[in-house]
């Protein structure tokens, strides 16, 4: 069978349309091309292929809906200003014995960061105790180390003072401010220690009691 063929009258202005009963144009052609205007496509379910760049319309794709698979850790992804990317959690796996005076490292965390322009916020709790009384003192000091660490890379908190107590249990919260990055992703060292001054040399002990001396690291994007 040979082609079925619509054309219009000779001339540069003349074009073939196609409209509904209700006079409205649903195919219109050009010297260009073809424009589709408006219509309504009431099953799109044996479509295939990919939508070209640059397609939109409406809300365009950004109304997707309830997502429920998927990957959307792609790292194209534009997350918002404080978006927290990822959490580490790492509790003291052990007791650690500190006596007389000076400095005990009580917990080494090492970094890897999922983007080079994260800020990272250090938040450690320390559950302590003394066992003999005397005047005892400590604070909360964190050492941080990597090449990619723009802003300061130690600092401490204030000094806590006890005075005659026997068997006293402390626990100290502490919020480092943000470390921030030069734009590389590179391994970030958190070295946490206890500066500590117990008058009679006796132990202190930062202990493992339920989670409580731990060390909480924020990744926000």
């Amino acid at each position: 069978m040979a082609d079925f063929v619509i054309k219009p009258g000779a001339g540069v202005s003349n074009k073939l349309i196609l409209k509904t009963q209700d006079d409205t144009s649903v195919l219109t052609t050009s010297a260009s091309g073809v424009a589709i205007t408006a219509p309504t496509i009431a099953d799109l379910s044996n479509v295939t292929g990919a939508l070209p760049v640059g397609v939109t319309g409406g809300s365009g794709l950004t109304a997707l809906g309830t997502v429920t698979a998927g990957n959307l850790s792609n790292s194209a992804i534009v997350y918002p200003a404080g978006h927290v990317t990822k959490m580490h959690f790492h509790p003291l796996a052990s007791d650690v014995n500190c006596t007389g005076a000076g400095d005990s490292t009580y917990q080494t965390v090492i970094i890897s960061p999922s983007s080079g322009t994260s800020k990272l916020y250090a938040f450690h709790t320390m559950h302590a105790s003394q066992g003999n009384g005397g005047n005892a003192q400590f604070k909360q000091q964190l050492a941080i180390t990597g090449s990619n660490v723009t802003n300061r890379t130690d600092t401490s908190s204030e000094l806590y003072s006890y005075s005659g107590l026997v068997n006293t249990y402390r626990v100290r919260s502490w919020m480092h401010a943000p470390i921030v990055l030069d734009g590389t992703a590179s391994d970030v060292t958190f070295l946490f220690q206890i500066w500590h001054d117990h008058a009679n040399n006796t132990t202190y002990v930062i202990g493992n009691n339920t989670n409580e001396s731990s060390v909480t690291i924020f990744e926000v994007y």
